[in-house]
């Protein structure tokens, strides 16, 4: 596969720092701190879809911040098998889902 200017500088990232907050805190907070406004940052692409269903996001391939770090360290490291963290965050989603339906009859 061919190095684009894109994949290349992604070579280059050493530490990978995560607003973990909601959509509009998370901008709030960028855009209260000049020091992170300068960090470079990295746009993830693709057909993101979420699976945690408790909250909901109005933010068109929005994920959960765990979501978020498997597939930002997946675009870094593409061998590095990361998917493998949201085994956990899948079957607390399964439990959530079930204690739901239950509470509901």
């Amino acid at each position: 596969m061919p190095q684009t200017q894109e994949s290349a500088n992604l070579g280059y990232i050493r530490q990978l720092i995560v607003i973990d907050a909601t959509w509009n805190k998370s901008k709030k907070i960028l855009h209260l701190h000049p020091t992170l406004q300068k960090l470079p940052r990295l746009n993830l692409k693709g057909n993101l879809n979420s699976h945690y269903q408790i909250r909901k996001t109005t933010v068109s391939n929005g994920l959960s911040t765990l979501e978020s770090i498997v597939k930002a360290l997946s675009d870094i490291e593409p061998n590095g098998g990361f998917e493998a963290m949201l085994q956990p965050f899948d079957m607390m989603i399964n439990l959530q889902s079930r204690w739901k339906k239950q509470s509901e009859l």
